[in-house]
């Protein structure tokens, strides 16, 4: 499952149409022309500035493509509860980058699965939370780690003890993903013209 750049390109559409308050379909209708990119699939959209966290929504139901794909772009953006809604004024330094989710199964125990290979997705006495595959790894973080920041990612207000961990859910999962940056959906805009 290979992620186009025309995804990334989409997402920006979505939130600069919303920001702009304009119907500008260039790319939406690109994809919809490409057959590879409507296979429906988990997803999640990421914004970043300068390499640091902006919005991160996502869902584990699969999504139409590309109503869903602009959806979360827009939600990600303006919906993410960590973060105030980006502005028009931050638009030109962002960087999309969507994740296309596959691969599902259940993990034997806590550890079950590997850094830098796969998401999880961790439950525990009502609380869940995911980190995407790439999460764990740019953070230096070992299962362990991870496994303590999905638990404060949940919501749980104590760290996990040894023999809580042992009751832990988790869920594996691959992704492909691809980034892209304004400028690069600008050009792509351009070069439509």
């Amino acid at each position: 499952m290979q992620v186009s750049p025309e995804l990334c390109y989409g997402c920006f559409e979505s939130i600069d149409n919303h920001l702009s308050r304009t119907k500008c379909r260039v790319v939406y209708d690109h994809i919809v022309k490409e057959p590879k990119n409507l296979e429906s699939c988990p997803l999640f959209v990421t914004w970043t500035i300068n390499g640091n966290l902006r919005g991160c929504i996502g869902c584990f139901e699969p999504q139409e493509f590309p109503i869903g794909l602009y959806e979360y772009a827009k939600i990600a953006a303006f919906e993410d509860p960590r973060f105030s809604p980006i502005t028009k004024s931050e638009i030109q330094e962002l960087e999309c980058e969507v994740s296309l989710l596959h691969s599902f199964e259940p993990c034997k125990d806590p550890f079950d699965w590997e850094v830098g290979i796969h998401g999880v997705i961790f439950e525990y006495n009502g609380h869940n939370a995911t980190f995407l595959p790439e999460v764990a790894a740019e953070q230096n973080w070992n299962k362990l780690q991870t496994l303590h920041q999905l638990a404060k990612k949940s919501g749980l207000r104590s760290r996990l003890k040894e023999d809580q961990i042992k009751n832990v859910k988790m869920r594996r999962y691959q992704s492909s993903h691809r980034k892209s940056t304004y400028h690069e959906y600008k050009s792509f805009i351009d070069s439509t013209k």
